[in-house]
């Protein structure tokens, strides 16, 4: 049997002085396959990203939020039409982060 595996890499920047330095790099992801389409900053100095997910539980739309060191806080992947003929087939190209700290993802 061959497995692929596939993480998306967050790296985030400092630009002191008008220089990159790199001040955290860390890889997101499981056993299948996980893209990273979109990235925001949130309110809490962390980050929030969304894209897409296969998954032991599933597929769909993947949304993760990270805190201000990279550490990943949580994970969910979100199949919004799991009833569907496309069933697993929600990407999450965009996101903003609302005023009471949730999440819009569009897709």
């Amino acid at each position: 049997m061959i497995r692929v595996f596939i993480f998306s890499v967050l790296i985030a920047f400092s630009t002191a002085f008008a220089q990159l330095d790199v001040e955290w790099t860390e890889i997101y992801g499981g056993y299948h396959f996980d893209m990273i389409y979109d990235h925001i900053e949130t309110a809490d100095g962390g980050i929030a990203f969304t894209g897409y997910s296969v998954g032991e539980e599933g597929s769909g739309a993947w949304l993760g939020k990270t805190d201000a060191n990279g550490e990943l806080q949580w994970s969910q992947t979100h199949n919004f039409n799991a009833d569907a003929p496309y069933s697993g087939r929600d990407y999450g190209y965009s996101l903003f982060e609302e005023d009471d700290g949730g999440f819009l993802i569009f897709g």
